[in-house]
């Protein structure tokens, strides 16, 4: 491509403008600019600026950011190119001295060959490589003068650059080509090869040849790391070093990858073992260990070339690891860690210097104080609910959440935990440049120790515990800042180890830093915070290491107990002034009382629980006056442990209980108090949160507490419960958009969600389904308390009563599952205990609307089957003049043919039987309509035969009804009342049908463990069939 010596000129001088600061030059920079882009010889000739060394050094440079931009401005740009005419040049440039140029070129190659390029475009650039590379290894072995040696170099960084690209870039064109044509597989195994042995002789002849060795690896490198060889799938067949074995691929290739890619190895390897001994001086840890981390995941594919090499790295990792930055820390823990995993000779090598090893990982403590604190992305998460607590994916939400970390005053610390007004004057400034670094220094760590403690188990207890033992049970330590690094990483490492190790640790030894953890953490302690971080963690750790020994704490109990512990912990939170200590102590409170409660069990025993109760009143003493990241750590607490305490009977008293729930519910009012009308306080998306995050925890708490608990506290809650519920009525958008500006407007939804699940277990607590069918004393007294409290604003203010409430929530049609399935489970507990047939009939709707709906969500179809079938079941048992007030009222004929027609899908769909709630719940719903309207099934497509097809679902169903008394003795009752005497009759000479013998195998076994009045009515209702 030509151009004219005034378009060159005119170039020329565009390019020496570039930088210039003036605003008329950058306007007409930004015009040129674009001109360019229709100009057909513009790449050739910023190329031929770009890749030639006769123009000023600024002028290339500038050449470099113009072809930067035009590449962004319009990728295509270089696809006009005719390719054999930049060829030369653009190669050359790859080895030119200047980096910027070498970047330029990469990037115009790259562009080339990417999307298919390689095989359009640029079909031969494999065998010129190749080509190059001979003559590269020809001319390496005629030289013999410096000069000669270093242009060598910048040649090789040229080839392995460009080798390198066409590796990321065409990795599946590359792979397919590989894989089917032999000569391709050759072509760049020797290319590679060739750069290597290239490299091998200049090792020896020149020091400027660094640069050139740490492209070559890299490229090497990308090839393995972007499976050119399809060693990827072949890694997980226990590959043998031989070419005969494992030549399968995805390509089904007629040659053996195997062995060209085991040469590529086999070179690498040796000029890793040459590289060896001035590996750390030179620079080159990072990028040898790159190209190691991959390779040792193959396992014994060219494992003794693999061996050798890693013979000869690894004391160069150990010498690096004394010191470097925490980039290439994290690389050196990172082998180390692949090295234990490696059965094919790297886990033997690791175990030959394991001393070695033991004293480089302790030596890398020479980090910042600090640098081993939870990450900071712990702290981050303490602003929002957990995962495993939230009612719904919080994705869309999340922005919004974070965004109120800056608008709110509560967040009195920073991300990295420092305070900003520390009670114990602690040197909490952490450079939160290195956030990032720190975290995965911290995470390598855990990783690598978590490995070692399973596979080099005896190395660890050999080497590295004794270390750990000298530092951690000393008694002379100094204070200086090198004598407190040295405690605060003898911990870290401790903590993690001793839960895996424990029963191998000798007791005295751990008796030790149990100790001097007591006296670190004690009131008063001069002990930096990170020691008191530390320590805290080391004490949940030794508790979780006890719970799972064989001896239990029985090992250690003269100086650690449980109930010490958790003393220990609550003072921790109630007096630590530091966040970060605090935080990691309602969490490390969390383990030990669970671990606790896993001995309890284990052994059937109450002792190291007797604490529980005072703890937990002292912990919520000081609740109110916890900042939030610590607030929303306890609600976690609360979370974890009182559902699986509650469940052992007396190792919480129902006075915690209660107090907890009085807690909570006061603090819930607060938040929810600035989302009233007319407030004066200021409603932000943290405020929300948090409240989502509370009444995650207090439907926890409620649904595990005792019938006592909730008679005591049922007033409260529900006043509380209106109040939010109220708030979110104000906020229309709650419920029918997610785009809005106000907090409820985002976590309504979940909020009123959240509610209709606390009150929810509120009836179920007050009055039990199987006491209800009883008629007991205790389900009378029940009906009344939920009826005065609950029902209580039904008179005064109708708007604002829970119930009516719901009804207005689930008439706005809301489109989020979660909050129609906790509605719908509220009025079918309502349906219970209130006696208006206007408001079971409403109920009644809101059931069909949700069954009617489209698309189906199970949850909420399933609870509306529920509460339809004790709709029906309610019916059927009432006098004829309401059955008849209900079907030809309220009942439409299109409603019920709608009702039927799904139900007969769901009992004979395949698809729904793989959700077994929803299919006993239709199958209810299915049975109870039909014994209270006999001929709704009449005319159904589906089931022709409507008492032979639910007796065949009963079968299916009672089985997994066993749990529920109620729901199995509705069944049981009305199953009988589905059949006239004639078809029982019937049914006496098909008796043994296979679902006839399960049926009556469920109504014996119901009649013996059922209560007594519940199994006399079944075995009455059946006593015809079961004397057969």
């Amino acid at each position: 491509m030509q151009w004219s010596s005034e378009e060159h000129n005119a170039l020329l001088q565009f390019l020496s403008n570039v930088t210039s600061s003036d605003p008329a030059v950058q306007a007409e920079n930004i015009s040129q600019l674009h001109r360019l882009q229709t100009w057909s010889a513009a790449p050739y000739a910023i190329l031929d600026v770009l890749c030639h060394e006769h123009y000023p050094l600024s002028t290339r440079q500038a050449a470099v950011l113009i072809l930067k931009q035009l590449l962004q401005l319009n990728p295509e740009f270089v696809h006009t190119l005719d390719v054999g005419a930049v060829e030369s040049s653009l190669l050359g440039a790859l080895a030119d001295p200047i980096p910027a140029v070498r970047v330029g070129a990469s990037l115009v190659v790259a562009a080339i060959v990417s999307e298919g390029g390689l095989l359009s475009k640029w079909p031969m650039l494999l065998n010129t490589l190749h080509q190059r590379s001979c003559n590269i290894v020809v001319q390496c072995q005629e030289r013999k003068d410096t000069e000669g040696f270093s242009a060598i170099a910048m040649l090789l960084i040229g080839l392995s650059t460009c080798t390198r690209i066409l590796c990321e870039e065409c990795s599946t064109v590359l792979c397919e080509l590989v894989s089917m044509n032999e000569e391709t597989c050759s072509c760049l195994s020797e290319l590679l090869g060739n750069l290597l042995h290239a490299t091998s002789i200049l090792l020896h002849e020149t020091t400027s040849s660094i640069p050139a060795i740490e492209s070559v690896i890299k490229a090497v490198t990308s090839c393995f790391t972007e499976d050119i060889f399809s060693l990827h799938e072949s890694s997980n067949n226990d590959l043998d070093t031989s070419p005969e074995v494992g030549n399968e691929t995805k390509h089904s290739p007629t040659h053996d990858i195997l062995n060209y890619a085991l040469s590529v190895h086999k070179a690498s390897c040796l000029l890793i073992e040459n590289l060896s001994n001035g590996m750390v001086s030179t620079g080159l840890v990072p990028v040898v260990l790159d190209y190691m981390n991959i390779t040792l995941q193959w396992n014994s594919f060219g494992s003794s070339y693999t061996t050798r090499a890693v013979a000869a790295v690894l004391p160069q990792v150990f010498l690096c690891m004394m010191n470097t930055d925490e980039q290439t820390l994290v690389l050196c823990l990172d082998f180390i860690n692949h090295l234990a995993q490696h059965e094919e000779g790297g886990r033997l090598v690791l175990s030959s210097l394991a001393s070695e090893a033991a004293t480089a990982i302790f030596r890398c403590s020479l980090l910042p104080p600090s640098m081993l604190l939870c990450s900071p992305s712990l702290e981050q998460t303490t602003h929002i609910p957990d995962d495993e607590t939230t009612v719904r994916a919080f994705v869309q939400n999340q922005q919004a959440t974070l965004a109120a970390i800056d608008e709110d005053d509560e967040y009195d610390y920073d991300y990295d935990g420092n305070d900003k007004s520390n009670n114990n004057n602690d040197n909490d400034n952490n450079d939160s440049d290195n956030e990032e670094s720190v975290t995965s220094v911290r995470q390598a760590l855990t990783e690598l120790l978590d490995v070692m403690s399973c596979t080099c188990r005896e190395d660890i207890l050999a080497h590295l515990m004794p270390k750990l033992f000298s530092i951690l049970t000393s008694e002379s330590h100094g204070g200086d800042n090198e004598s407190m690094q040295f405690i605060e990483y003898a911990l870290f490492l401790f903590s993690e180890l001793v839960e895996e190790l424990f029963d191998d640790l000798d007791t005295v030894f751990v008796s030790g830093v149990v100790q001097n953890c007591w006296v670190t953490l004690a009131t008063g302690s001069s002990s930096p915070y990170y020691i008191r971080y530390q320590a805290v963690r080391c004490v949940a750790r030794v508790a979780s290491g006890c719970a799972g020994s064989s001896q239990g704490f029985s090992t250690i109990k003269e100086v650690f107990s449980p109930s010490r512990a958790i003393q220990l912990l609550t003072d921790v939170i109630a007096d630590d002034g530091n966040k970060q200590v605090q935080l990691e102590a309602i969490q490390s409170i969390t383990t030990v009382i669970l671990s606790s409660l896993e001995d309890c069990r284990r052994n059937n025993t109450s002792e190291g629980s007797e604490c529980f109760s005072s703890v937990f009143q002292r912990l919520f003493s000081i609740f109110p006056h916890m900042q939030l990241g610590a607030r929303t750590m306890m609600y976690r607490c609360i979370s974890k442990i009182f559902p699986m305490a509650l469940d052992i009977p007396s190792l919480i008293d129902e006075t915690t209980v209660m107090h907890s729930i009085t807690v909570l519910g006061t603090h819930g009012q607060q938040l929810a108090s600035v989302f009233l009308p007319n407030t004066t306080q200021i409603a932000s998306l943290s405020s929300a949160v948090e409240l989502v995050s509370l009444l995650n925890t207090l439907v926890d708490v409620v649904f595990n507490a005792g019938r006592m608990v909730i008679t005591q506290t049922l007033n409260p809650l529900v006043s509380f419960a209106t109040m939010v519920l109220s708030c979110c009525h104000d906020e229309s958008t709650s419920y029918t958009s997610s785009v809005s500006s106000s907090a409820l407007s985002v976590y309504g939804s979940d909020l009123a969600t959240l509610v209709f699940d606390m009150l929810d277990a509120c009836c179920d607590a007050v009055l039990s389904d199987q006491e209800l069918l009883s008629h007991s004393e205790a389900a009378m007294h029940g009906k009344r308390l939920l009826h005065e409290v609950i029902l209580k604003y039904l008179e005064v203010n109708p708007q604002f009563h829970v119930v009516e409430l719901c009804f207005q929530i689930m008439e706005h049609q809301p489109t989020e599952v979660e909050l129609r399935r906790s509605c719908l489970a509220f009025l079918t507990s309502v349906g219970r205990f209130y006696d208006d047939f206007t408001i079971i009939c409403r109920i009644y709707h809101i059931c069909m609307n949700e069954v009617t709906r489209t698309p189906v969500a199970e949850k909420s179809i399933s609870n509306a089957f529920l509460c339809l079938s004790q709709i029906f079941f309610r019916l059927i048992l009432s006098n004829q003049e309401e059955k008849n007030y209900f079907l030809h009222n309220s009942v439409s004929e299109q409603e019920l043919n709608t009702l039927v027609k799904i139900l007969s899908h769901s009992l004979s769909s395949a698809d729904v039987r793989k959700s077994t709630h929803m299919k006993t719940n239709a199958f209810s719903c299915a049975l109870t309509l039909a014994v209270l309207h006999p001929n709704a099934f009449l005319h159904s497509e589906k089931i022709p035969s409507i008492c032979r097809t639910l007796l065949e679902n009963a079968a299916l169903c009672l089985p997994h009804m066993e749990n529920d008394v109620g729901d199995q003795f509705r069944v049981l009752t009305i199953l009988p009342l589905l059949l006239s005497r004639e078809e029982q009759q019937e049914l006496l000479q098909f008796r043994q049908l296979p679902a006839m013998v399960k049926i009556l195998n469920v109504v014996h076994k119901f009649t013996v463990k059922a209560p007594v009045e519940l199994g006399n009515e079944v075995k009455k209702q059946w006593m015809p069939l079961m004397e057969l």
